[in-house]
């Protein structure tokens, strides 16, 4: 059996008139999130939180200690729930931080850089890593480790 083929691509309409003319809103908060702690094809994170503890915005939640691996930052301020396992896209049961956001949003302070070009690769590398920046592929490999390529 032969697949058909789709030689230039696919290209559906991309129907903007029914938006363009729309103002930008802002997003209402959910009642919870749910953070599960394996997030990309690397070790999955430990939590750095517990139950009814007050997080920020931005502040790390969970890391781990494996190479290949990204620590986890809250999106939103408000107060732990729950340490438990939920449903994953996987298939699985994954271990999760659920939060409940406050009205508040306040935001952790965040370390950076004044002039990344005058600063060690090294600590470069390290501030990738303490981000959580991972790729934009299904995969969300941690870019720390792409900049990290082996001495040879």
């Amino acid at each position: 059996m032969k697949l058909p083929s789709f030689i230039g691509g696919v290209h559906p309409p991309h129907f903007k008139s029914e938006t363009e003319n729309k103002a930008i809103v802002n997003c209402p908060l959910p009642e919870k999130i749910i953070l599960p702690l394996s997030q990309h094809i690397g070790a999955p994170c430990k939590p750095l939180v517990k139950a009814g503890q007050r997080v920020k915005a931005g502040e790390k939640i969970a890391d781990s200690e494996a190479f290949i691996s990204a620590p986890i930052h809250s999106s939103v301020s408000g107060v732990v729930q729950s340490l438990a396992p939920h449903p994953h896209f996987t298939g699985a049961d994954i271990m999760s931080i659920t939060i409940i956001p406050d009205k508040e949003q306040e935001v952790a302070s965040l370390k950076g850089i004044a002039v990344p070009e005058k600063e060690a690769p090294d600590k470069l590398r390290a501030l990738v890593r303490e981000a959580g920046i991972v790729g934009m592929g299904g995969a969300a490999f941690p870019t720390f480790v792409k900049l990290s390529p082996p001495e040879r």
